[in-house]
């Protein structure tokens, strides 16, 4: 893949949550249920900030920001960003809780993650150099915010679906539960798997001045196999590693999704070499994990 199409993945994206705020917020105003029609606030809200934080992302990685920019460019993504998922949670926990009558209680999850994440973020700050903040920050949002508020919204959606097909309205309930199980794969799988992929990308546009990226997923034997490679100016593993720089700390949050999922990650590379990168992600660990953990009942 040529560098050159990055930007269009960003603004397809961003497009795709954009419109997504559109439809909901239109279609949300004509639902009769009231405690719907509030629920999908957020929900709409969600989906305009974070196509704007696609789209800051895509101008970005054209370099259209002076350098004298970046840093307030860093501070305006990251709050589209953190603001995006305290929307969804908010949309999920209203659903959740399900009825008007607990919408200020279920303002009390999204303002409890916001306070948890404001705790990590002081702790990140006395940990990391200044300019590693960003993607550290970046990574941290993304586990303390992204997954839980994914996974609200999962569990929300399944009530309204229960609430919908109570009511007689099957054709909606199983509309509810397909959003669900979106919202899922968004969280669990979309803020671990494929960031993997992202993570690469943004090492490649910020880092190695490369012109040509290959990347190839493959499924075999059980595992997922990720292999991203550029024709960049590579670097030096000890060297960046010692420094604790942007790139070390890249190469950590993507070793560390990768070992979420109960995966490794190998990376190659060396000055005028370019690098790869190469992450396997077996489906029997998963398997394993689920197996020996005793079902509760109920």
């Amino acid at each position: 893949m040529s560098l050159s199409t990055l930007p269009f993945v960003y603004l397809f994206y961003g497009l795709a949550f954009f419109s997504m705020g559109l439809v909901v917020s239109i279609e949300g105003g004509r639902s009769s249920d009231a405690r719907l029609r509030m629920a999908l606030r957020p929900l709409a809200a969600f989906g305009f900030v974070h196509g704007l934080h696609e789209w800051v992302e895509m101008f970005r990685s054209i370099r259209a920001f002076p350098p004298a920019w970046l840093g307030v460019i860093d501070v305006i993504g990251l709050s589209f960003l953190v603001f995006s998922f305290l929307s969804l949670a908010a949309f999920g926990a209203y659903l959740a809780l399900g009825s008007e009558s607990t919408w200020r209680v279920s303002l009390l999850v999204p303002l409890s993650m916001e306070a948890l994440w404001v705790f990590g973020l002081t702790q990140i700050q006395a940990a990391y150099p200044l300019n590693a903040l960003p993607d550290v920050v970046d990574v941290w949002s993304r586990y303390a915010l992204a997954v839980p508020a994914s996974l609200l919204a999962a569990a929300g959606l399944v009530v309204q679906q229960r609430a919908f097909r109570r009511s007689g309205l099957i054709r909606f309930g199983q509309d509810s539960l397909w959003a669900a199980v979106a919202f899922l794969w968004y969280g669990l799988v979309g803020q671990t798997f494929f960031r993997i992929v992202q993570e690469a990308l943004n090492n490649v546009i910020k880092h190695s001045r490369a012109t040509n990226v290959n990347i190839k997923v493959e499924y075999r034997a059980c595992k997922a196999f990720i292999h991203v490679r550029d024709n960049g100016l590579g670097f030096d593993l000890e060297s960046a590693g010692n420094r604790g720089g942007r790139i070390s700390l890249g190469l950590a949050g993507m070793k560390e999704r990768a070992a979420l999922l109960g995966g490794s990650l190998h990376v190659s590379s060396r000055p005028n070499y370019g690098t790869e990168i190469e992450a396997v992600i077996p489906c029997e660990a998963e398997r394993k994990e689920t197996n020996d953990t005793p079902l509760a009942g109920g």
